[in-house]
């Protein structure tokens, strides 16, 4: 084994982020209100200004807001057609809101596929299941060029699109940011994301009726006519005025941090060269805020040897995404509302693909270590 160590993640602030960040806290213990008040209000207008003509509303994780989301708009019993190459945390969201998951695929640049979207609807209309949602997932900043024809899409059917933008934070497609493609779209805030506080997310609307009703869905359901009554079912998804500072605080540092990523992910584009696999580029317009760089091995078994020479040369390989799709997720499947469909592009994906670390504190000799390793991986 060698002595040569390359963190999985790592996370620094410097002495002016701590200076903002403890005066931010202190503002927060100045106020001694603890949750969903001043920082949350600053966090959502700074979303605001990003995200135009959307609103925004600061809840206690990615998890949390799409929940709310799919609570509001009435899932239960109804499918939902979401991206299968997605954390559990997704179809935790779909499952807690008591719809129906139906996955559907990838196209062959491994993004949501609009062909399959359509053929999954069309199996619900066959099954006679009412379809009322649709959820692609941004993995990696990556959208689909395909995202405005699947929002007529489902504007035409009468069913809602929501971005899963929980690694799209910030991110480009078309000129726009990625979670404004959709009726609602929800970023994340957890330690790894390119803008972090620990645990956080915000849900972004689109129609202003459904940012005022969504508000009361963070706090148990709240009636908007009659605050003393709970007249719709949801859960506690505030955010705590500690995170939102935090998260506060990170996206007033994000914009350089974001460019490192973009040049650690070029770096590896243009320094690794193989037989064995290849850089993944980004999508037709697409700008990501590489939240991952991501290889595509030519096979599982290529894929298990890398795995094997990273962990022999101290190089932290990051979390996959996914290397288990939702559709292969034993609470998924086990459950009574799931319908199993053919993923043939997803599991290609999740077999084949890897995450060489990308962070902003990843420094040009660890990049090169890594791009060295990659480019020296042989078949024995």
């Amino acid at each position: 084994m060698t002595s040569k160590k390359v963190r999985i993640f790592n996370i620094k602030y410097s002495q002016k982020d701590k200076e903002v960040i403890n005066e931010y806290f202190n503002q927060v213990l100045e106020e001694a209100f603890l949750t969903n008040h001043t920082f949350c209000r600053k966090l959502e207008a700074a979303h605001n200004d990003i995200y135009q003509p959307y609103a925004s509303i600061a809840c206690s994780s990615a998890t949390a807001g799409l929940e709310a989301v799919f609570r509001y708009i009435n899932v239960k019993s109804k499918a939902v057609l979401v991206q299968a190459n997605t954390f559990i945390a997704t179809s935790h969201a779909i499952q807690a809101a008591g719809g129906v998951i139906v996955p559907f695929d990838l196209d062959d640049n491994y993004v949501a596929s609009y062909k399959d979207i359509q053929l999954a609807y069309d199996k619900c209309q066959e099954d006679g299941i009412e379809v009322k949602a649709v959820c692609v997932v941004n993995i990696s900043g990556r959208g689909s060029k395909d995202l405005l024809d699947i929002y007529d899409f489902c504007n035409s059917k009468g069913i809602k699109l929501v971005e899963d933008n929980a690694q799209g934070m910030l991110s480009i497609l078309k000129n726009k940011p990625l979670g404004t493609f959709s009726d609602f779209s929800i970023d994340s805030f957890q330690t790894t994301k390119v803008v972090a506080c620990g645990e956080g997310g915000m849900i972004h609307a689109k129609d202003k009726t459904d940012f005022e009703l969504l508000k009361n869905m963070i706090f148990y359901g709240k009636s908007k006519e009659q605050p003393l009554f709970f007249d719709r079912v949801s859960g506690n998804f505030k955010l705590s005025e500690l995170n939102a500072a935090l998260a506060l605080a990170d996206l007033e540092r994000s914009e350089p941090r974001i460019k490192r990523r973009r040049e650690i992910d070029e770096m590896y584009n243009k320094n690794v060269c193989s037989i064995h696999f290849r850089h993944l580029d980004n999508p037709e317009d697409n700008l990501p805020s590489n939240y991952k760089t991501i290889f595509i091995a030519k096979n599982k078994e290529i894929r298990s040897l890398i795995e094997k020479d990273f962990k022999t040369n101290g190089i932290g390989m990051t979390g996959y995404v996914y290397k288990i799709p939702i559709n292969q997720q034993p609470r998924v499947i086990s459950s009574d509302k799931f319908i199993q469909r053919d993923l043939p592009n997803t599991l290609k994906f999740c077999n084949t693909h890897f995450t060489p670390p990308n962070y902003p504190e990843l420094t040009n000799e660890e990049i090169e270590y890594v791009s060295d390793k990659l480019n020296k991986f042989s078949i024995k």
